[in-house]
């Protein structure tokens, strides 16, 4: 059954659209804590808790040994470095940077409607997954994908007031502009990054979910460190006394550390990892693009700001591509495991491996 895994990845947007709103006044507090320094602590947590979690949870066997890493230099320990780099490293270090030159739905746009988009168009160049009902799943896509940018325009009325504010305490339309523009181009940069840890996470899915993350977050972590070492300026001292700082200093500090540890990090990337072992990677991204609406209703709620018609009109899209692209892919899905297929729809769905196997099976 998919059900399971749709409502985890739906629980997971819940999460995620949170973020973009705590995410955004995380630092606000103590600005002597950098995005390194805070992805630092974050990582490093994060993998210590993963561990514990997956350790007491899964195992290999009857005898309840500890899974062991894929051997050194193979292909699925490249493809879980590739995945931790790129997921437990520089996705929440450009994400938190892209989050502060931005704002929560800016973010959220890029997290959401452009994430599956270059997935879906990324598995089908690499040869990962088949095209199947490409009229569809292809407009069942832009759909959704064209919500979530409705809701982004939107929204834009809604942040000239908050641009205007922005642009007269600094003095300069130059710089602010600028900087929107840089904020942009990193988030780009983080859902490619994003990307390819999904896409990666799929290609690994023999591994338990648990352990899976576990690995993905203690490379990250271990590669967050190595960076500390060599950068000029700083130190795993100085980050731990600035972190520490930052806990006694601000409660929202805490409050958005243990979010993001337990919540961003732990919850929703195990989520991911369990998704990817029962769904296509374009149907694990998807669900990103349920973010923008999901971040509107919250602002909504706790800061009262405006939803108006172009808003509105965006989410039912959102929800209506959605559901049709689910529904797609699972259906086809369906129809290669029972055998409900004719050999010239075959031919669209399976790989020609897997063609060879299953005309033999028959």
């Amino acid at each position: 059954s998919k059900v399971l895994p749709l409502t985890a990845l739906g629980l997971a947007q819940v999460i995620n659209s949170a973020w973009h709103i705590l995410g955004s006044r995380v630092l606000s507090d103590v600005p002597y804590v950098s995005p390194l320094d805070f992805t630092v602590m974050r990582q490093v947590l994060t993998c210590a808790l993963l561990t514990i979690w997956a350790r007491s949870v899964e195992s290999d066997g009857k005898d309840k040994r500890p899974i062991r890493l894929p051997p050194f230099a193979s292909s699925d320990f490249n493809k879980l470095v590739v995945g931790g780099v790129c997921g437990g490293f520089l996705v929440p270090i450009f994400y938190l940077q892209g989050l502060g030159m931005t704002t929560p739905t800016t973010t959220s746009i890029w997290d959401g409607p452009m994430l599956p988009v270059l997935v879906f168009c990324t598995t089908l160049a690499l040869g990962i997954e088949k095209l199947t009902n490409p009229a569809g799943r292809i407009g069942s896509l832009l759909l959704t994908s064209g919500g979530s940018l409705l809701v982004l325009l939107g929204d834009y009325d809604t942040r000239q007031s908050e641009i205007a504010d922005t642009r007269s305490s600094k003095g300069s339309d130059s710089l602010d502009k600028l900087t929107f523009l840089l904020g942009n181009i990193i988030m780009i940069v983080q859902v490619a990054c994003f990307a390819t840890m999904t896409m990666m996470q799929r290609q690994l899915k023999k591994y338990p979910p648990l352990t899976l993350t576990s690995w993905l977050f203690c490379i990250g972590a271990i590669a967050n460190i190595l960076v500390v070492l060599i950068m000029p300026g700083t130190s795993i001292w100085a980050v731990a006394m600035k972190s520490i700082h930052a806990l006694r200093e601000s409660k929202t500090f805490v409050f958005g550390l243990a979010y993001a540890v337990v919540g961003m990090s732990a919850i929703t990337y195990t989520i991911l990892s369990y998704g990817s072992r029962h769904l296509e990677s374009s149907v694990v991204t998807l669900f990103a693009a349920a973010q923008p609406p999901i971040t509107v209703a919250m602002e909504a709620v706790l800061f009262t700001t405006p939803v108006g018609i172009k808003k509105q009109v965006g989410m039912v899209l959102v929800v209506v591509g959605m559901y049709y692209f689910t529904m797609k892919s699972t259906t086809c899905s369906v129809e290669v495991q029972l055998g409900n297929v004719n050999e010239k729809k075959q031919a669209r769905i399976l790989p020609p491996v897997l063609q060879e196997k299953r005309s033999m099976i028959v």
